[in-house]
């Protein structure tokens, strides 16, 4: 009987130490890991229950392990993915690299950094919001490492520019701006002085597009218009002719010896609108003439006078009164 007892002491001996030896790494590592706010365990620390998930009273404060989601690191472990724990005893979570407080590992910061998987290539983030290796997969970023995600947001957005319009322009004998210049683009052609019809071309500057969203060059007619001619008429003194010498021929009298049509511009010519019937003009000098048999008086003949006008100024015509006195 004592043998069989000393027999059952010495098993019961050697199964605590197979016990005790199979829970020594977990016991003595000052295992850490995270849990989610939905579970807690019975820890000697309140204040830390909240880190602690529930595994039973035999491991206490020393056993932690995350079933949903970690609060401090927002990993995503559950069951698949085993535990988070620290074997090695540095205080840094060996499957997530984060201690308790929230703290990465700065050793596993370094190996992500020279991994080049940051995720913080490019334009910028990318689309990744777990850059730089905050889960399991050592820093995967929908960025790739490679640049991230080149969105259209991060291009420049090009400016509107303006098409340009023409000016009504009518001649003056100086240099004009038929079209104007603008912000977004050059111009060329928009310049002239005579009348005439003109084509400017607008090109646009880097970084602008018209206001209708085209980018092709703009054709822009525009015109210097035809000045009215500036012809004027200086009246001079009423002729007279002697009845005398009219009833023997015909009397003629010079144009300027009536008027002058000072500034005109062109080819003058000349026609009478009303008047006595013996009462005519030349139409290439402008001269009356009277025909023989006048009688004695006054008469008023009204004529056009109409200047031709040329490139740059319109035809004019003014309407001129004069008195001739016979007697």
């Amino acid at each position: 009987m004592k043998k069989n007892s000393i027999k059952s002491k010495v098993f019961l001996v050697i199964l605590s130490m197979a016990i005790i030896m199979a829970f020594a790494p977990f016991m003595n590592a000052g295992i850490i890991a995270h849990a989610s706010a939905g579970w807690r365990c019975n820890c000697e620390n309140p204040a830390d229950s909240k880190m602690h998930s529930e595994f039973g009273d035999f491991i206490s404060t020393q056993y932690h392990q995350e079933r949903v989601v970690c609060e401090t690191c927002g990993a995503h472990s559950e069951w698949v993915e085993g535990f988070h724990i620290d074997l090695n005893g540095d205080s840094y979570c060996d499957l997530c690299n984060y201690d308790k407080n929230g703290k990465i590992n700065p050793e596993a910061k370094k190996q992500n950094n020279s991994g080049g998987n940051s995720g913080n290539g490019g334009s910028g983030s990318g689309s990744g919001s777990e850059s730089g290796g905050s889960d399991s997969s050592g820093g995967k970023s929908s960025g790739e490492g490679e640049g991230g995600s080149k969105s259209d947001s991060s291009k420049k957005q090009d400016k509107i520019a303006k098409i340009p319009t023409a000016k009504d322009l009518t001649y003056t004998g100086k240099k004009q701006t038929g079209v104007p210049a603008g912000t977004g683009y050059t111009i060329s052609g928009h310049k002239g002085t005579n009348a005439g019809t003109y084509k400017a071309k607008a090109t646009l500057k880097a970084g602008y597009k018209w206001s209708d969203n085209t980018r092709t060059p703009k054709t822009i007619k525009w015109t210097i218009k035809k000045a009215p001619n500036p012809g004027k008429v200086k009246y001079n003194k009423t002729p007279t002719v002697k009845y005398s010498k009219l009833k023997k021929a015909d009397q003629k009298i010079a144009a300027k010896k009536m008027f002058q049509m000072n500034g005109a511009v062109g080819k003058i010519s000349y026609s009478k609108s009303s008047g006595n019937k013996k009462i005519g003009i030349n139409k290439k000098t402008g001269e009356l003439v009277l025909k023989k048999g006048l009688s004695k008086g006054t008469y008023t003949v009204k004529l056009k006078v109409t200047a031709a006008g040329n490139k740059n100024y319109k035809k004019g015509t003014k309407t001129v009164t004069v008195k001739v006195i016979v007697k």
